[in-house]
This record gives structure tokens, C-alpha cells and sequence, in this order.
């Protein structure tokens, strides 16, 4: 079966590290290695791990990975998976850019200023409009809708938080302590 729009990967190509995030159903993300076959240049990746026990379930990662590499052609800021393979052992991996941190380890490490928070807010909904373009809506419980209450969060006082997303407008106001 071959994932519309993503390579198949050799897996001999890949040399995996540690796990670094863990999701429901037994999917893993880890730091990885892939090795160019010609060049034999290397660059850090992060793999998803998709446990597959079925051809149906099999199916169904397929079809994620494929919406997936269509959604990440036509939107700004998601991640354009490298390419795919199986791991011979029942999974099936998708091979992504690896980020040296996400937001939320920035925003942990101090606070935002204004500025970074009107860009990244800018930055967040422009996402959002995409995705919402491309049909895709993530679930509430989703590590982006997390990221932006925390940017809500970290606005000081009394200061309000506008995100535009498509026609509508979250508006957050916090409160003088």
C-alpha cells in the first residue's frame, strides 16, 4: 500500500533514540536519526510509532498519514512528514521533522513579552484558519487548543487575548489579582 504524497523510507535508513512523547493507543514518538542512502548525511527527525495489529487498522494510519503530508502541502506552520516505513515488528512509522523545542518548553523557560505573544497568537490563528480550511478540526483536548489557553494564561492582568479564527473571535480577559 503506498501513502499518497509520502516516500516509503528504508528502514535501515532510520537509527532510533529515546522516546520523547507518548500518546493513547500505543503510539510513540521518538528522537531519531535518518541517513540519507546516497549523501549518507544524517538529520534529527522525530518517528511516530502507529502499533497496526489488523489491515484495517493499517488503513486507518495510512489514511492519517496521508491527510496528514495534503494538509501539511496546503497550510502554514504543520509539519511535512519526511516519508514513512514499516518497522517489521507490527508498526508502522512516520518519519517528521524533529523541532529543537516547542513553544511550550519556551513559554516554561520564562515569560512571554507582548510582542512574542501577539506574534505567536497571530501565528496560532492563521493555523487555525488553515486547518479549518482544509477541514480539519482538532479535538479540544488537543496539545494546540492546551497551547493556546496557556498563551491566554500568560497574558498579564487585565489585558484581553483576541483570537481570530475564521469568523469568530475567542476573547479571554483575565481579571486584576
Amino acid at each position: 500500500m503506498t501513502v499518497i504524497g509520502l516516500p516509503e523510507l528504508p528502514r535501515d535508513s532510520l537509527i532510533l533514540g529515546s522516546i520523547i512523547a507518548e500518546g493513547s493507543g500505543g503510539v510513540q514518538v521518538f528522537d531519531a536519526q535518518l541517513r540519507d542512502p546516497v549523501t549518507r548525511h544524517e538529520i534529527n527527525v522525530a518517528v511516530k510509532q502507529f502499533p497496526v495489529s489488523s489491515s484495517e487498522e493499517q488503513g486507518v494510519v495510512f489514511t492519517e498519514m496521508a491527510v496528514h503530508a495534503a494538509v501539511a502541502r496546503s497550510t502554514s506552520n504543520v509539519c511535512l512528514p519526511h516519508g514513512w516505513c514499516f518497522d517489521g515488528e507490527g508498526s508502522l512509522w512516520l518519519v517528521m521533522r524533529k523541532y529543537a523545542r516547542s513553544l511550550a518548553d519556551r513559554m516554561r523557560e520564562e515569560p512571554l513579552s507582548a510582542e512574542d505573544l501577539e506574534r505567536y497568537s497571530k501565528t496560532l490563528c492563521k493555523t487555525m484558519e488553515d486547518l479549518e480550511r482544509c477541514f480539519v478540526f482538532p479535538h479540544s483536548s488537543s496539545s494546540f487548543h492546551s497551547l493556546v489557553r496557556r498563551i491566554c494564561i500568560s497574558i498579564r492582568p487585565a489585558q484581553a487575548c483576541h483570537l481570530t479564527l475564521g469568523q469568530s473571535t475567542l476573547q479571554k480577559q483575565h481579571p486584576p489579582p
